[in-house]
C-alpha cells in the first residue's frame, strides 16, 4: 500500500509539474505573440504619445519578469522533484527489486551508486588520534596537524581500500542513489 501511495504522489507530482509548465508556455507563446506585434506595427514610429510606447515596453518587460519567475519555480520544484527520485524513491524500489542495476526497452538504464564519507569532526577529541594514526600508517605523507576534509577523505577511503581498518572517531556514512542515463 504504501509503495502504491509513493508511485501516486509522484504521479500528482509529475502532473503539477506539467501544468505549470503548460500555463508557463501558453503564457510565453501570448507574451512573444504581443512583442511581435508591437516589433512589426508599421505606424510603431508614428506613435502619437510616447508614453503609449513605455506602456508597451513595460508591459513586454513585465510579461517576460512573469515568465522568468514561472520558469524559476518550474525548475526549482522539478529540481527538488528530481533529487527526491534520483536519492529516495528509485534506490528504495531497486532495494525491494533486490536489483543494482536495470535496463528498459527504450534504451533507458539505471544503476544504483553508493558514495561513502568519511569524516572525523576537527573539534572532536579523536581528531588528533586520527592524523597520527595517518602519519604512522604513511598514509598522510602530507598530513602535518591537519587536513582539508575532502582530503581526508580521500586518504580515508584509500585506507578501507587497502583493507586497513579505521581509527576510532572515523565517522562513515553512505548515500545510495541512482544514475539515469
Amino acid at each position: 500500500m504504501i509503495r502504491r501511495e509513493v508511485i501516486q504522489s509522484s504521479i500528482n507530482e509529475i502532473r503539477e509539474i506539467g501544468m505549470d509548465l503548460s500555463v508557463t508556455l501558453n503564457q510565453l507563446k501570448k507574451e512573444i505573440d504581443f512583442i511581435s506585434l508591437v516589433i512589426r506595427d508599421p505606424d510603431l514610429d508614428q506613435v502619437s504619445e510616447p508614453i503609449e510606447m513605455v506602456r508597451g515596453l513595460a508591459d513586454c518587460a513585465a510579461g517576460l519578469k512573469k515568465i522568468a519567475s514561472i520558469a524559476d519555480s518550474i525548475k526549482s520544484n522539478s529540481n527538488s522533484f528530481l533529487k527526491t527520485l534520483i536519492n529516495s524513491s528509485i534506490p528504495e524500489e531497486m532495494d525491494l527489486a533486490g536489483l543494482t542495476s536495470t535496463e528498459f526497452d527504450s534504451g533507458l538504464s539505471v544503476k544504483l551508486h553508493d558514495e561513502v564519507t568519511y569524516s572525523v569532526p576537527q573539534s572532536s577529541d579523536k581528531y588528533s588520534d586520527v592524523i597520527n594514526w595517518l602519519i604512522e600508517g604513511n598514509l598522510g605523507e602530507y598530513v602535518k596537524t591537519s587536513v582539508d576534509p575532502r582530503s581526508l577523505n580521500k586518504i580515508l577511503r584509500e585506507a578501507v581500500e587497502q583493507g586497513r581498518s579505521l581509527p576510532e572517531g572515523v565517522s562513515v556514512s553512505v548515500r545510495r542513489f541512482a544514475k539515469i542515463k
